[in-house]
């Protein structure tokens, strides 16, 4: 579609990743919700950039919500533009967090996230010698919910 009609493209853009966000009355929670979910179709879109900045807008409130399903989606997130920017071990880390949390609060992985992460984990975990890939996601399953905030901020001032 970009190739065929990019001034369609670009006024799309324009709604779903500008003006949407910034003209909207949704209580900040949705928006939030909204902003994530751009950033997933920006991931799928191949736009790390754009998914990137859509995140990092989203981190005054994952860190410290105590939402952790919100938080787990961001783990899991950061970790595909990770794992895209070269950074295997930390895109690991960042999946294993997630997983664990999704695990303790009894949160299953949609099948469609599941997809979006296999998508971008699977050749990450194909680059990394034998063994690295399961420690480093070990260490992140092994954090907590404040760790693997502060984990998540760690990976958002990076890149």
């Amino acid at each position: 579609m970009k190739v065929t009609d990019p001034e369609l493209i670009e006024v799309f853009d324009n709604f779903a990743f500008d003006e949407t966000l910034r003209h909207t009355r949704l209580d900040a929670r949705i928006r939030l919700m909204v902003q994530q979910t751009l950033a997933a179709v920006s991931l799928l879109a191949g736009k790390m950039q754009e998914a990137r900045e859509l995140l990092l807008g989203t981190l005054n409130y994952a860190p410290g919500s105590k939402d952790t399903e919100f938080l787990a989606n961001a783990l899991e997130m950061f970790a595909c533009t990770d794992a895209d920017l070269g950074d295997m071990p930390q895109a690991a880390r960042l999946a294993g967090a997630a997983e664990a949390l999704r695990q303790r609060a009894g949160i299953p992985l949609p099948q469609p996230d599941a997809a979006l992460l296999e998508r971008f984990l699977v050749p990450a975990r194909a680059a990394m010698a034998p063994g690295m890939w399961d420690a480093e996601l070990a260490a992140g399953r092994a954090l907590t919910q404040e760790q693997a905030a502060g984990l998540l901020r760690s990976a958002a001032h990076r890149g």
